[in-house]
């Protein structure tokens, strides 16, 4: 996905005559906030398409749920402080595959093109981070399951062409991964996190994950907090087929907690969740369908008191937790000096 940002600053390198350290100069550098712009982007548009193609939401409502999840959360801080990192990359990659899953359905055909695509895009959620795969089998089961109806009444055409030719671009990937697996490390297989590990299931401490001033999940994404009253709604509802992204939520939580390094070491919020944001906007954009026009503008309201409060925070945010404790509440109030 890099590659022509890649290929760019090398050409604009070239014609400036730079000959030392290719690939590591300056222009390279500043390349790949460029590029986390270009797919951050992409991917709140596919975001916006899918709001409004998709989920019923007229363009106001989609256009405040896509600013929502932009704006409440660590995503644009992703996207323009932290863009080398994976997960503004999974994030379209997400976008893009609830896209397909839901044009299927809303054509009741499935082209050659529609299964080459998805098992591309399924193939990179594995090339960028495996566990993410897991993860998110519980939104697509919730989405499958609520159209288990229409999906039987699919049309399928040229499928073993779609699947033969769609298997083949999936393995580039895949194969470019493990290549680059036998350069750096010697192995096709290669552990990239060495010697970290998940070591830490008897000391979970979720309120902490969850709560606390150092990377706490609702604390930095409280836009989460939507999906927790989704759920509470869908089950008084006897809904409860909404307890899958529950088990979503709780599965990323548990799994990340677990870890060496709960907080995921430096970051604004907790990263870990910042992909996901894309599926988790579903049960968010349920909410946004049933508020009434009066209810939509105070939303808006509110929505832009969060988003500047963490703008300020983002802004003031030196790239590492400084506090002295993941309670500590003095080091997290410094954020929000103007």
């Amino acid at each position: 996905m890099e590659a022509p940002f890649f290929a760019l600053a090398a050409s604009i390198d070239y014609m400036s005559d730079v000959q030392d350290l290719k690939g590591y100069t300056a222009t390279h550098h500043k390349i790949l906030s460029f590029s986390g712009a270009f797919y951050g982007i992409l991917g709140l548009l596919i975001f916006f398409l899918i709001g409004r193609n998709f989920w019923g939401l007229d363009s106001s409502r989609a256009s405040l749920l896509t600013f929502m999840v932009l704006g409440c959360s660590n995503l644009l801080y992703y996207i323009t402080r932290d863009p080398g990192m994976s997960h503004l990359y999974s994030f379209m990659i997400f976008t893009g595959t609830i896209y397909v899953f839901h044009l299927w359905i809303h054509r009741q055909k499935v082209t050659k093109w529609n299964v080459i695509l998805l098992l591309f895009l399924i193939s990179m959620v594995v090339a960028l981070r495996p566990l993410n795969l897991v993860f998110i089998s519980f939104p697509i089961v919730y989405i499958l399951f609520q159209f288990r109806e229409k999906i039987p009444m699919l049309k399928f055409q040229k499928p073993l062409f779609g699947l033969v030719v769609g298997l083949g671009v999936a393995l580039i990937p895949i194969a470019l991964q493990l290549a680059y697996n036998q350069y750096a490390y010697g192995e096709f297989l290669a552990d990239s996190y060495a010697e970290e590990s998940f070591n830490r299931w008897d000391k979970l401490h979720l309120l902490e994950f969850w709560f606390g001033a150092n990377n706490g999940v609702f604390i930095y994404i409280p836009i989460l907090l939507l999906v927790v009253l989704w759920i509470i709604g869908q089950l008084r509802k006897q809904n409860y087929s909404s307890l899958l992204f529950a088990g979503y939520f709780l599965a990323i939580s548990i799994t990340y907690a677990a870890w060496w390094s709960p907080t995921l070491g430096c970051g604004f919020g907790h990263r870990g969740f910042t992909e996901h944001l894309a599926f988790f906007a579903l049960p968010m954009a349920g909410l946004i369908r049933s508020l009434k026009p009066q209810a939509i503008k105070i939303a808006w309201v509110i929505t832009l008191l969060i988003f500047i409060l963490l703008f300020v925070a983002q802004y003031n945010f030196d790239d590492c937790w400084r506090g002295n404790d993941p309670w500590d509440w003095a080091e997290f109030a410094r954020l929000f000096k103007l």
